[in-house]
């Protein structure tokens, strides 16, 4: 039976998830999510609310605006007590980290250091499903012109990139070493429009929805990673090929990827190396610029 039955399309900015899960996995009754006040958080957890029974929010910050299951306030890192977070749950997914370019120092902490302690937690808990926040900036040095699939070997955008792909490496340790069963998702510029994300990487909010859902109750043992991009017409980053096996389908085709193209163009006409690679301002080092300035 399919996981998803379509229930048609929601209105721009509307709460009412575009679909229901009709085989939830009875093992995942609660799933806890990190980084729950971040800006993909807000988008993703009213259209992923329906797939789980009960929900444990968590960020290091108070504002936590959703209005459904428990929250807590909670920094992940070393020297953190756990405090009873992971009792209970049964899949996480791991939002939370630093999502721009940021000091050596920051990035190791909040990317590497709080998964790697995340992930002792939960071996000592005995959790073994996980859904990862990756970025499509650890394939960020390859030209916009060339294939990208998730078997490539990957080449960071920068530190950040960088610094994701350490926190994957610690990922296939935990699942080579304990049985983890991964999701990592390198997702793209996360956006209700096409309009409104970087061009030729936008990720479509119910798309990520899907991928989350997929991840909670379908991730298999090891390490999957998908190229979380909506697709493109004339882009292939080798999603299709991992989400049909898990019977997933993409709701949402972006612009054809020549148009895209043409306003990344426009939007880098600046930028030779952001026109350039997929990494965009992340590859070119304005990004850095913007953030230190």
């Amino acid at each position: 039976m399919p996981l998803f039955s379509w229930l048609g399309r929601a209105r721009r900015g509307s709460a009412v998830p575009l679909f229901s899960v009709i085989d939830l996995d009875p093992a995942v009754q609660r799933v806890l999510v990190t980084g729950a006040a971040g800006n993909v958080a807000q988008l993703l957890l009213p259209l992923v609310r329906p797939h789980a029974p009960q929900w444990r929010l968590t960020d290091e910050c108070h504002d936590l605006a959703a209005n459904f299951g428990e929250r807590r306030i909670q920094r992940l890192g070393a020297g953190s007590l756990a405090d009873g977070l992971f009792d209970g749950v049964d899949a996480v997914v791991h939002l939370a980290g630093q999502a721009k370019p940021a000091p050596l120092d920051v990035l190791r902490r909040d990317n590497v250091e709080a998964t790697k302690w995340l992930l002792e937690q939960m071996r000592a808990a005995g959790i073994t499903r996980l859904v990862y926040a990756s970025t499509m900036h650890v394939m960020g040095r390859y030209r916009r012109d060339e294939r990208v699939t998730p078997d490539l070997e990957p080449r960071p955008s920068d530190a950040y990139g960088a610094s994701k792909l350490e926190a994957e490496r610690r990922i296939r340790d935990a699942a080579e070493s304990w049985g983890l069963r991964a999701f990592v998702l390198r997702m793209g510029h996360v956006a209700v429009t096409a309009a409104s994300a970087e061009p030729g990487n936008w990720l479509a909010t119910d798309d990520l929805a899907r991928l989350v859902a997929i991840g909670m109750h379908r991730a298999r043992a090891g390490v999957t990673v998908v190229h979380a991009v909506s697709p493109h017409r004339g882009d292939d980053l080798g999603q299709r090929e991992v989400t049909d096996h898990l019977g997933m389908a993409w709701r949402r085709d972006a612009p054809a990827y020549r148009d895209a193209m043409r306003r990344v163009d426009a939007w880098y006409r600046d930028d030779t190396i952001a026109r350039q690679f997929r990494g965009g301002v992340f590859a070119s080092g304005r990004a850095q610029r913007v953030v230190a300035d």
